[in-house]
């Protein structure tokens, strides 16, 4: 090997992964044993490693280091991931170099054509612009360009995906390789990197999912508002059912009839579990929407207890309790729960949570729960 041809060339020659011939003035099988090709690794942090070590060595072996002098390694690593990028520029952009060397415009065919290519502070190939002025860093404020074809460019946005931006999406690399390079094709090779993950492709995976059942023939048959409803209790909440002076909370609950056609909702303050309670809050709900023809519930002790009652009231109706869950109704009665249950303790116990301040905060809560009922269809 000659003094003509340092090392550093060497190993500058063989990152690119492009060059297949080597120069004439090194000996290729010394080569082949001490440096092998860049472009095996499939990590961009050790395609920089191997530089920089071979660097340091350099920098130690050289005779004109023997004055003492010392580099950081820091310093070194900086310079060995900027002599993998010179030359990487050197081999994709051949003609663009000389072109502004020689002070000629670049050719229309190239990718770089419409960047304004310049040699930035450290002869790196970089954009031109127009942000000389802005508040931004020298990277920032011209880019690196970078050829998106070449394999180690490749390696270097893989290692941005997993180390830098933790698997982050595509737009958000973009984002983050803009702050220091601008690299052609890059939107396409971005693409790949996030597609080709796989660590990304498991989670974007979508689970597979039970096709859902056709509507209950009660859901699609055009009737009156509450012919056909289903029925749910929200609670306990804690109520004050008398103003006298030493009067203590008990527990009450919330009958919610939701209408399975219009899926309007209906709300009743109860005072217990019992089913004398439940049949006076029907009593009322019938006697301002009207007797439905089909009530569906859950297998709740007092719809069971009402349902017993109301069939020898009622010979023509009908309560079911053990077909809702089958029939998928019990979603829309659960869906109006949430939203009317969340809201009271909050909004009545600044009115002493009596029964009347909770019947008048349900008739502002009833059409949240149509809402949300609606939102889940």
């Amino acid at each position: 090997m000659t003094t003509q041809a340092s090392n550093a060339q060497v190993v500058l020659a063989m990152a690119t992964g492009c060059e297949k011939a080597r120069p004439a003035v090194v000996d290729a099988t010394a080569v082949t044993e001490c440096l092998p090709d860049l472009c095996k690794y499939s990590n961009f942090h050790r395609i920089i490693s191997v530089i920089y070590h071979f660097y340091r060595w350099h920098f130690r072996a050289n005779k004109r280091a023997a004055d003492g002098s010392k580099l950081l390694d820091a310093d070194i690593w900086r310079k060995a991931r900027w002599c993998c990028f010179k030359m990487i520029q050197a081999h994709h952009f051949k003609e663009e170099i000389q072109a502004i060397k020689n002070k000629k415009p670049i050719s229309r065919r190239s990718h770089l054509a419409r960047l304004a290519p310049m040699f930035g502070r450290d002869e790196l190939l970089r954009v031109g612009g127009r942000l000389q002025n802005a508040q931004l860093s020298y990277d920032e404020t011209h880019p690196i360009i970078l050829p998106g074809e070449c394999i180690i460019v490749r390696r270097l946005i893989e290692y941005e995906h997993r180390e830098e931006t933790m698997h982050g999406g595509a737009q958000l690399m973009r984002s983050q390789l803009a702050r220091q390079f601008w690299i052609t094709l890059g939107e396409r090779i971005v693409q790949s990197v996030c597609r080709a993950c796989i660590k990304c492709t498991r989670y974007r995976a979508v689970p597979v999912e039970q096709q859902m059942a056709p509507l209950p023939a009660v859901r699609v048959t055009p009737a009156r508002a509450f012919k056909s409803i289903g029925l749910d209790y929200a609670g306990p909440l804690p109520v004050l059912f008398s103003r006298a002076k030493k009067a203590s909370t008990s527990k009450g609950y919330v009958a919610i009839f939701i209408c399975l056609i219009t899926l309007a909702v209906h709300i009743e303050i109860v005072s217990d579990l019992t089913a004398d309670a439940f049949l006076a809050a029907y009593a009322r709900f019938v006697a301002r929407k009207g007797r439905p023809s089909i009530i569906f519930s859950d297998n709740g002790t007092t719809f069971k207890g009402a349902a017993r009652e109301l069939k020898e009231l009622f010979d023509e109706s009908s309560v079911l309790t053990d077909r809702a869950r089958v029939l998928g109704l019990g979603y829309y009665t659960e869906d109006a729960v949430s939203p009317t249950k969340h809201p009271l303790p909050g909004r009545c116990n600044a009115s002493g949570g009596t029964s009347d301040a909770y019947g008048l905060v349900l008739l502002d809560v009833a059409p949240q729960g149509r809402g949300e009922a609606l939102a889940g269809k």
